[in-house]
């Protein structure tokens, strides 16, 4: 299981109404259940922390809403961004040059 991480975000309170603190916990979990599947199927890295992975989809997701002007073009940024980091990166290719 993967160790919980606060991704409360910045400037919200923490705890607040019971209904909102266990719908918190549940997309939390349904976040790290959702990114180890990924992972497992070799879709994202897997040299990040899985708690820290929610906590940057948690956080790209706040700032998406929180944008002012809300924008398509900015939330397709955000979303492109944060999967273009998330991709695994390619086996280092060897060209067979020596460096001497």
């Amino acid at each position: 299981m993967v160790a919980h991480v606060d991704a409360v975000a910045p400037g919200a309170q923490r705890g607040g109404p019971p209904a909102t603190t266990a719908l918190r916990a549940e997309l939390v979990q349904v976040v790290e259940k959702m990114l180890a599947g990924a992972r497992e199927a070799g879709a994202i890295r897997t040299d990040l922390d899985p708690a820290l992975t929610t906590v940057l989809v948690g956080q790209t997701a706040y700032a998406i809403a929180r944008a002012q002007p809300a924008s398509r073009q900015l939330t397709d940024a955000f979303v492109t961004v944060l999967m273009d980091g998330l991709r695994p990166r390619p086996p280092a290719r060897n060209t067979g040059a020596s460096s001497a």
